[in-house]
């Protein structure tokens, strides 16, 4: 289905703060705009019209007024209207009878003779209470009868209860205008400002997403612990080595040289497995033996220290005396 192309700034007009609904159709041999005021004020007579209970009839119809531009584009521009009175002497129906008929072209002409003023018949709008959004007999015979232009163009504006009204365009292709619109478009203001943003809309859609911004990266201090496990430690170091020097000298008197006493070796996991509990001897008169009292440690108070031992006094060497000069002979 054709999408319309829509535009909020004029394409060839006086005024420049106007918002138009432009209604384009491929193949189509003209473009349509329509002021969004003329929207509103007709959409709400119509709607007012159709639903009023003391109202005789339940359409109405009428004169569009604009201008054709030709350039780039042909497209016909619609800033007006004016309604055509009907005594709906044929039914609630815009069906023309002899004297609205005759009221109807009185109105055309009069427009048609004003060549002074900006605006100029372009086409004709009825309200549309049936079945079809469509074009029928009487629509064709008052067409080519007042509306032969090739650039005349037809509205139909179907109105609703509770949603808003649905509008279509007619314009002549060849020898004849086709009973159905080429596209259909909702006859409302706010629905129509929707319409004209959603190009746009779509065209971002249809760009990626900005990507998010980045988190700030944070800087991170690595720390590794390192886990020994059963067949990694170490057995606990040997003491160190003690000096110990004799307490008493040797018989010949000579100082002995200390000795290097190594601490026995860390028992190990076979060591330990190796040292056995040894196993209790069962009584010989069947009873129970009584346990072993263990033996009672002295109190560190009664723990008297060792004397220590004298030194023994180093003796002296024999005095040595010289031998006596042998005297001379005689």
């Amino acid at each position: 289905m054709p999408q319309p192309t829509t535009t909020a700034a004029p394409a060839d007009l006086r005024s420049a703060d106007s918002q138009r609904y432009r209604w384009e159709v491929s193949g189509k041999p003209l473009a349509i705009e329509i002021s969004l005021d003329v929207v509103e004020r007709l959409g709400n007579q119509i709607v007012q019209t159709f639903r009023a209970i003391t109202s005789r009839g339940s359409e109405i119809g009428g004169l569009l007024l604009g201008r054709l531009v030709k350039q780039p584009k042909p497209a016909v521009i619609i800033e007006d209207y004016e309604a055509i009175p009907c005594d709906y002497r044929r039914g609630p129906l815009y069906l023309l009878a002899e004297e609205d008929r005759r009221r109807f072209e009185e109105a055309l002409e009069r427009w048609r003779k004003a060549p002074a003023r900006d605006l100029s018949v372009v086409g004709y709008f009825r309200s549309n209470t049936r079945r079809e959004l469509v074009l029928d007999d009487e629509d064709q015979a008052l067409i080519r009868a007042c509306f032969a232009e090739r650039h005349n163009v037809v509205l139909l504006v179907k109105p609703f209860a509770s949603k808003p009204s649905l509008a279509g365009f007619f314009l002549w292709e060849g020898d004849s205008v086709p009973p159905a619109s080429g596209l259909t478009f909702p006859f409302n203001r706010a629905e129509l400002v929707k319409t004209e943003t959603r190009p746009q809309a779509e065209a971002a859609a249809g760009s990626p997403p900005p990507a998010p911004p980045a988190a700030p990266v944070r800087p991170t201090i690595q720390v590794r612990i390192a886990v020994a496990g059963p067949d990694t430690i170490a057995p606990p170091a040997a003491p160190p080595a003690q000096e110990v020097r004799a307490a008493e000298l040797p018989a010949d008197g000579k100082p002995q040289t200390a000795r290097r006493i190594e601490s026995p070796p860390a028992a190990g996991p076979k060591a330990t497995e190796a040292v056995k509990t040894p196993e209790k001897a069962a009584p010989v008169d069947g009873k129970p033996s009584v346990a072993a009292k263990p033996a009672v440690e002295p109190k560190p108070s009664e723990i008297k220290p060792p004397v220590a031992a004298k030194p023994a006094v180093e003796p002296k060497p024999a005095e040595v005396k010289p031998p006596a000069a042998a005297k001379p002979a005689v």
